[in-house]
């Protein structure tokens, strides 16, 4: 189903439907985003001012790009800046920072800080007027790409006050935009329908960027919260019960009440939690991998490991646990249960599944993490006992 801007009579929200049609960059869409973020913020404060300055906007719109570009390492297209902007910036974040409420805050202040370093201005160029071009698309029709910007500033301030205006006019010597009160009001009304319908479109547009990527509808924004492990840190307790574990990437013992669970393909790439992706490694380990991609020796190992721990989770567990912790293997592995215990079947199906993603990842920029070398040279990470098969 489309989804589509709610309908006024006091608004042209046919023009308005037309925001995005044609989009080929990323400006637009974050641009309008910024703006539905400011009135948002200044609503719930109790502000009522209409005027934003544009440099406001663009931070904004760098803020929100920052999380699908830098951390998710998502493409905007070949001819879009935001990202070459972006990558000038200095703020580094890690997955536990992620979900904290003052990230957001700490960076919009360091691109404000560094606005001019970063060269900001210039995602401004075109955005303000362009996005406006359905509003006055027979005033523009025949017009050169280079008068355009010009005669759009001019026909938004001298609509501004008819029966049908723009969302804004440009203010300050187009320093800043002023939101029509009508148009403020449409959004703040129907802000929880039309910010859905701005995020179908960013989506839309990365996944046509980014076509074998997943899980893009979570890459476009920080998650609020990440969910605690706790069913699959009891699964690898239970197996830890039964057999020795030792790190997959050093060969160091994993002690079974001090450990952490790694992301062995990285959760900003995957986005999830699933238990087939999941294995116990020290914390250290765990913070010093981050997001970065295992090696083929490592893929060796992870395989290795997994298929001793669903061995002992069959012997040990009761069948309605061990359907429930196998129900993700089943499904994104494409393997029945009783072929879960088939290792030749398991080690075929994991590559099969592990190796495009990495691959993927690692044309992404993921980089490669390589452990200690003294793990190359360990023959088996894991000794199961008698009963865990």
């Amino acid at each position: 189903m489309t989804i589509q801007p709610p309908p006024c009579g006091e608004v042209d929200t046919h023009a308005f439907s037309q925001l995005f049609n044609s989009t080929t960059n990323s400006y637009k869409l974050a641009f309008f985003q910024a703006l539905l973020n400011i009135l948002t913020d200044r609503e719930r404060s109790g502000a009522r001012d209409c005027t934003i300055e544009l440099r406001e906007l663009a931070t904004e719109m760098l803020a929100l790009a920052w999380y699908p570009h830098n951390f998710f390492r998502l493409s905007f297209g070949l001819q879009d800046q935001t990202g070459n902007v972006l990558d000038r910036l200095d703020f580094n974040l890690d997955e536990r920072a992620l979900t904290n409420p003052n990230t957001h805050a700490r960076l919009r202040q360091a691109i404000a800080d560094q606005y001019n370093v970063i060269q900001a201005d210039g995602l401004l160029r075109f955005v303000p007027y362009r996005l406006l071009s359905p509003f006055f698309a027979s005033e523009l029709k025949g017009l050169r790409d280079s008068q355009k910007d010009g005669r759009i500033r001019e026909l938004a301030n001298a609509r501004f006050s008819s029966h049908s205006p723009p969302i804004y006019r440009f203010t300050e010597g187009g320093n800043a935009i002023e939101v029509h009160p009508a148009w403020r009001d449409y959004l703040v009304q129907g802000m929880a329908i039309i910010d859905g319908w701005v995020k179908h479109n960013w989506i839309g547009y990365l996944q046509d960027r980014n076509p074998n990527t997943p899980a893009i509808i979570k890459k476009i924004m920080p998650p609020l919260q990440r969910s605690p492990l706790t069913r699959q840190t009891r699964f690898w307790q239970m197996v830890m019960a039964q057999s020795t574990q030792r790190c997959i990437y050093t060969a160091g013992p994993i002690e079974p009440s001090d450990f952490a669970l790694d992301h062995f393909i990285p959760w900003s790439f995957v986005c999830h939690d699933q238990l087939w992706n999941l294995i116990p490694v020290s914390s250290t380990v765990n913070s010093s991998k981050g997001s970065r991609l295992p090696l083929e020796t490592h893929v060796d190992r992870f395989i290795e490991a997994q298929y001793h721990a669903l061995r002992i989770g069959h012997s040990h567990l009761t069948d309605a646990a061990w359907n429930k912790a196998t129900e993700p293997y089943v499904s994104d592995l494409q393997l029945s249960r009783q072929a879960l215990l088939d290792g030749p079947r398991l080690d075929s199906a994991y590559r099969n599944t592990l190796s495009p993603l990495i691959s993927l990842a690692r044309q992404m920029g993921f980089s490669d993490f390589h452990g200690k070398s003294e793990v190359m040279r360990v023959p088996s990470l894991i000794t199961p006992d008698v009963d865990g098969g």
